[in-house]
């Protein structure tokens, strides 16, 4: 007689496999795999990782780094 743990059974009555899960996307910060529940930040039609690496990641690849200045007075 076999008997099989139901918690590691990927019948949907266990605990799947993260490994069998699909990929839905991938972050606009790290590159890594986004999957179907992950929190993320949608953000110009890209998903990133709510995670402050990958924030950080995306805006260095998006943004324009410059020198913070005082601003002119408008007259």
């Amino acid at each position: 007689m076999c008997i099989e743990n139901p918690m590691v059974l990927a019948n949907g009555n266990g605990i799947t496999d993260p490994q069998e899960d699909e990929v839905v996307h991938y972050c606009g910060g790290c590159g890594g795999e986004i999957f179907i529940g992950n929190e993320v930040w949608a953000v110009h039609g890209d998903l990133i990782h709510r995670n402050s690496d990958c924030a950080e990641k995306y805006v260095q690849e998006i943004g324009f780094p410059q020198i913070a200045k005082e601003e002119e007075e408008q007259t």
